[in-house]
């Protein structure tokens, strides 16, 4: 009986995401395609992953609801892994292989998954040679996120190295259940209103009734449905944006933000901007191995005006302020506030920033996290920049119940005229920085 299984309490990020999740639970995963590189034991790589999963409580967890309950328990299970269909691509070209794997893992992306009951973790292999291989993954947000799946990528690698040598991993994991326990914890307590309280001073009212220009209208058949458009930054584009940020002692990370921020300002209008940043919630050194969700968004809230600078924007860094009270947000602080009455607890514009994973060597075989993308919350538009060497991408993900795919485009397309123009216009007031083509300029939408 249900009654009698021992269940652990949800984390706040787990709550918040269950209720979103009721009308909708598809588009909230995490995906990452692992790129394995000379000639693995298939077999062995099979026993690395249950050795894995045997480690990891959160990833044979399930969610199941007593009576009367509306949110769920986390039930530690024993499920064993089930493994997807398998594909072999070796006999198709580089481009056909390119285009064939976008399609398997879009469809891979659409597989539900059971919460009641079955394994949370969906594998399935890709063969590209002999010694190339895809490794695909996929979990529900309420078991991971952006920062777990690289965790996990490092933990096959190991336990593969383990198997070869027929051992067990040496270090004993942090398990999500007892880390949720403490984040609960954590909230409930006296010593830490204060941090609770750094939160409730916050000036959320921007989000009420908060539209972005052709954003469509909401209809009781509307639910969120993420799309992606992206485009590739320059390596050329990218030197210069570090050059930018080592002039004014900042990073990428915050010119790329400023640059979102002001965009949201000039397409809307609205002097306060409020944006959501992805913070990885582990800021504690013993939270850096944990795999689950401990991600979450914190707003972020400026206020521009058309004569100040970008220079003056980007020395003024509140991203260290945030995450610093990170562990004490959560919506639930909002619940009673008459300024965010009717608001649905979600940040509409959303920034998040993501540098690459480190690869992994056994022996003769490399791991490396190919792709990967992760949806932890709603939003209505998300720009996910990942950062790897000499490559940037910038990611648009857009709820396309709201959004044309045009409109997307036209935006990403200003978002890179706005970079190029604060590159060359750093001192110049943020109304005079151009983010229209000149074809864009005589043209009416």
């Amino acid at each position: 009986m249900l009654e009698e299984m021992q269940g652990f309490r949800l984390s706040p990020q787990q709550r918040h995401l269950w209720q979103l999740q009721q009308v909708n639970s598809l588009p909230y995963r995490c995906q990452c395609a692992v790129l394995i590189e000379g000639v693995i034991d298939i077999e062995i790589l099979k026993q690395a992953l249950e050795q894995v999963v045997n480690r990891h409580e959160i990833l044979r967890t399930n969610f199941r609801c007593l009576p009367e309950m509306s949110i769920p328990l986390q039930v530690i299970t024993n499920n064993n892994i089930t493994w997807g269909e398998n594909y072999d691509l070796s006999s198709y070209s580089h481009h056909q292989q390119e285009e064939l794997l976008n399609s398997l893992l879009q469809k891979l992306n659409q597989q539900p998954f059971d919460f009641q009951y079955g394994c949370q973790l969906q594998l399935s292999i890709i063969t590209l040679s002999s010694a190339k291989y895809i490794l695909a993954i996929c979990l529900p947000s309420l078991c991971a996120d952006a920062a777990s799946l690289n965790i996990l990528v490092r933990e096959i690698s190991r336990s593969y190295a383990a198997c070869l040598q027929g051992r067990e991993p040496d270090n004993e994991p942090l398990q999500y259940a007892d880390l949720a326990e403490w984040q609960n914890e954590l909230l409930e307590g006296e010593d830490t209103e204060a941090g609770r309280d750094y939160w409730r001073k916050q000036n959320l009212a921007a989000l009420t009734n908060f539209k972005l220009p052709w954003e469509q209208q909401i209809t009781l058949q509307s639910t969120f449905q993420p799309q992606r458009e992206a485009i590739a930054i320059t390596s050329e584009l990218l030197t210069q944006l570090e050059i930018l940020a080592q002039q004014y002692n900042s990073s990428l990370l915050q010119v790329l933000l400023v640059c979102w921020q002001i965009l949201i300002w000039r397409i809307t209008q609205q002097s306060n901007v409020i944006v959501g940043i992805n913070c990885d919630g582990r800021n504690y050194q013993e939270l850096k191995d944990a795999i689950g969700l401990f991600a979450k968004y914190l707003p972020l809230n400026i206020k521009l005006e058309g004569e100040r600078r970008f220079s003056e924007i980007l020395s003024e860094n509140r991203l260290e302020e945030i995450q610093k009270y990170q562990n004490y947000f959560t919506w639930e602080n909002w619940e009673d506030r008459e300024d965010l009455k009717y608001h649905y607890h979600f940040f509409p514009v959303c920034f998040e920033f993501l540098e690459a994973a480190a690869e992994y060597r056994v022996a003769d075989i490399k791991f490396s996290v190919a792709r990967q993308q992760s949806c932890i919350d709603k939003f209505k538009i998300k720009l996910t920049c990942q950062h790897q060497g000499q490559q940037l991408l910038a990611e648009f993900y857009y709820d396309s119940s709201l959004f044309n795919c045009e409109y997307i485009k036209i935006l990403s397309r200003q978002f890179q005229n706005l970079l190029l123009s604060a590159i060359a216009h750093p001192e110049v007031p943020i109304s005079k920085l151009e983010i229209l083509t000149d074809i864009e300029k005589t043209a009416t939408f």
